[in-house]
């Protein structure tokens, strides 16, 4: 759904993302993770999952 242009910029960031998870052993470090590369808090949004 998502046109050729918007793609190509998206790509790099879902890989930088992918690379994050992947370095992480929690998901309260990939927060931090993603904390520092972008520098913004994200919400968590595994709450209620119960995922440790």
């Amino acid at each position: 759904m998502l046109s050729h242009e918007t793609k190509q910029r998206l790509s790099p960031h879902v890989t930088s993302v992918l690379i994050l998870m992947k370095s992480a052993n929690s998901v309260a470090e990939l927060r931090r993770l993603v904390q520092r590369q972008y520098g913004i808090d994200q919400p968590n949004l595994f709450d209620g999952w119960d995922i440790k």
